[in-house]
């Protein structure tokens, strides 16, 4: 999430699992190790929102976009995939990321971001099982490509779960996290380094890692480019970047378009794909060693198409939590869709076989 407010999967408890089982799950999960005319969704934004959404902003004036945020191409188009009057998604030709134009500025973000523990509690309660499990299966496949001990940095740590998770394995845990409240807590029960404030202030600060985790961050930022220069220059050589976002080729994405549940500006404020992650390889002297799809934090994919239609009819404020499976919408359409997700059958089949998140582990070259 936006530098340091992920409140997803990083949220909930975790037990580690076998490392023998890594080869057998990558496998069931379709891992691949590398060895060598529909409108912007009616939604009521609340006022600390309204200046952000469909207004240029101080840092970003114009009315199109003179580079794409990530790879700074200029073969730009107004996107078909996300067609929204307000504000305007653009498509990049080369990278294939999406962005909402213009991009709010940093003290515009600051006030959309205010609050953003609320109903955290609640969070914390949703799938634990499950992301304990997805948890285990990160790490099994960054113990393939990287191995333990070592320094690992969480990017948007949250109340410090998975750092917990990765101390289990055998790491040396640092977060930053731009929720005070969640820093504070993830720092007084790990007794470990949380740093609190936005990952391009703190980040500058900081030495370099073996490995750095960005889940669910990129996609909330208004500059990823700088983004990844920063991160880039604190990862070591050989290190490995975990890199976490929302699929925005995958089928809950291609079907449901604007309706989308992770298209959700002001909060996050750009789309990416495969293609994205081989460009950003590219850019970067990365090589991408390991990637997959999976669930993640979205619902169930059939769940997914209920809540799409559901916020095609009826109007919704912009969620306080970016994550579909725990938030946004009033309370008792939170819960039903929660209840539904658990409880849907063959909930398993849909898990193992969706693409609604995709996962890429990058090391970066000498």
């Amino acid at each position: 999430m936006y530098a340091g407010t992920s409140r997803r999967a990083k949220n909930l408890p975790y037990s580690p699992e076998g490392k023998n089982e890594t080869t057998n799950e990558t496998k069931r999960m379709g891992i691949w190790v590398k060895t060598s005319n529909d409108r912007f969704p009616t939604r009521s934004p609340t006022s600390s929102q309204v200046s952000v959404i469909g207004r240029p902003s101080q840092s970003h004036s114009e009315v199109a976009p003179r580079r794409c945020v990530l790879c700074s191409t200029k073969e730009l188009k107004e996107s078909t995939r996300f067609p929204s009057r307000r504000p305007r998604v653009w498509e990049c030709s080369v990278c294939d990321t999406a962005f909402v134009w213009p991009m709010p500025s940093d003290d515009e973000l600051s006030r959309v971001y205010q609050g953003f523990g609320e109903g955290l509690s609640e969070a914390l309660q949703h799938d634990v099982a499950y992301r304990e499990t997805m948890y285990g299966r990160l790490l099994d496949v960054l113990a393939a490509q990287r191995q333990p001990p070592g320094s690992i940095l969480d990017v948007g740590c949250s109340t410090g779960t998975f750092l917990e998770a990765a101390a289990d394995r055998g790491w040396a845990p640092t977060g930053i996290e731009i929720d005070e409240g969640a820093a504070k807590h993830a720092a007084g029960r790990l007794n470990v380094p949380i740093h609190t404030g936005r990952a391009n202030a703190v980040l500058p600060d900081l030495g370099s890692f073996d490995v750095i985790v960005m889940s669910h961050v990129l996609e909330h930022v208004n500059d990823p480019r700088a983004t990844l220069d920063l991160v880039s220059s604190h990862l070591r050589p050989g290190g490995i970047l975990l890199l976490r976002a929302p699929n925005a080729r995958g089928r809950s994405a291609t079907l449901t378009r604007a309706r989308w549940s992770w298209f959700r500006p002001p909060i996050h404020l750009s789309y990416f794909s495969d293609q994205t992650i081989d460009r950003m390889a590219r850019n970067w002297n990365w090589v991408v060693v390991a990637r997959f799809h999976h669930r993640g934090d979205a619902h169930v994919f059939p769940v997914e198409l209920v809540a799409a239609s559901m916020r095609l009819r009826t109007a919704q404020p912009p969620p306080k939590s970016p994550s579909p499976a725990s938030g946004g919408g009033p309370r008792l359409v939170r819960t039903g869709l929660r209840t539904l997700d658990e409880h849907f059958p063959f909930r398993g089949w849909f898990s193992r076989n969706d693409d609604s998140e995709l996962v890429a582990y990058l090391r970066r070259l000498a």
